[in-house]
């Protein structure tokens, strides 16, 4: 099973905010570096546009670690509200669990899912569906 955390930002003032706080989030949890992670998902966004819906992202952070999962983070920035779904993945050896949860999730009703996720629970009751 993969790791699945959540977060709610009240206010951030830029995407790249929001993506160092991330980054130290991802961290602590993956036992990856923050600059490493900040790298990874600024060279990401570089290749081209993470959005995949309106006001929802998806970065993603590929590294040869084990432990795989997802960050749910519906934050404010300039005013309006907005979801990113941080995955933090291992391409090689992908878990099978979150690459069925990703293929069911990704559509419009799972983004509506997520983006009405206000805690943990919520987003547990979303992985175990």
């Amino acid at each position: 099973m993969f790791k699945y955390n959540y977060y709610q930002i009240d206010n951030v003032d830029s995407k790249q905010e929001l993506n160092r706080i991330i980054s130290k989030k991802v961290a602590s949890l993956y036992n990856i570096q923050a600059d490493e992670v900040l790298t990874k998902v600024t060279e990401r966004e570089k290749l081209g546009s993470v959005q995949i819906g309106d006001n929802f992202d998806l970065p993603h952070i590929e590294y040869d670690g084990q432990m795989q999962g997802i960050i749910l983070v519906n934050y404010k920035i300039n005013y309006y509200y907005a979801t990113s779904l941080f995955i933090i993945l291992n391409v090689v050896y992908l878990d099978k669990d979150l690459e069925k949860f990703l293929g069911g999730i990704l559509n419009d009703a799972g983004l509506d899912k997520l983006r009405n996720c206000r805690n943990t629970a919520d987003l547990q009751k979303i992985v175990e569906e």
